[in-house]
């Protein structure tokens, strides 16, 4: 057999190269390419931004947390802004409320005020003794752990 006498049966390329020819692929367009390239670059760019976020939130949270902490490595102080003078006998124990607005105090005579800072005014008065009490005096107070009672 002679390669003339195979030619009928080799593709339509022949074998001028030694085998059998390819077919060509259609190369892609330049706007496809282009726009590939873009879209490429703006999700190269958000997920930079992204991790930047990220890393800057997490700087944002130890900045917090160290402005939070900084004042409990000094020193405490504390200062007098104001004396208020309480009406009723001596005073023997003090109680301000979670905002400062207010303060009950508690005095020998067993009588607890309940005295509003912002103008020194008494809003609540009560005695905590019996009415019975013999002499009137206080002679002990607590206020229970599991309660915000105070009782004589």
């Amino acid at each position: 057999m002679t390669p003339a006498d195979l030619a009928p049966a080799l593709p339509a390329g022949g074998i001028a190269d030694g085998g059998p020819v390819a077919p060509a692929r259609a190369a892609p367009s330049r706007v496809r390419a282009r726009r590939r390239l873009v879209i490429d670059r703006i999700a190269t760019l958000a997920v930079r931004a992204g991790g930047l976020g990220i890393i800057g939130s997490i700087l944002a949270i130890l900045v917090f947390i160290v402005g939070q902490v900084l004042p409990m490595l000094s020193a405490a102080s504390i200062e007098t802004t104001a004396v208020v003078p309480l009406p009723g006998a001596d005073v023997r124990a003090l109680l301000a409320d979670e905002y400062g607005t207010h303060v009950a105090a508690l005095d020998l005579g067993g009588q607890v005020r309940v005295l509003r800072l912002r103008d020194q005014q008494v809003i609540a008065e009560a005695s905590i003794l019996p009415p019975d009490t013999p002499d009137g005096r206080l002679v002990a107070a607590a206020v229970r752990p599991e309660t915000t009672l105070l009782t004589g």
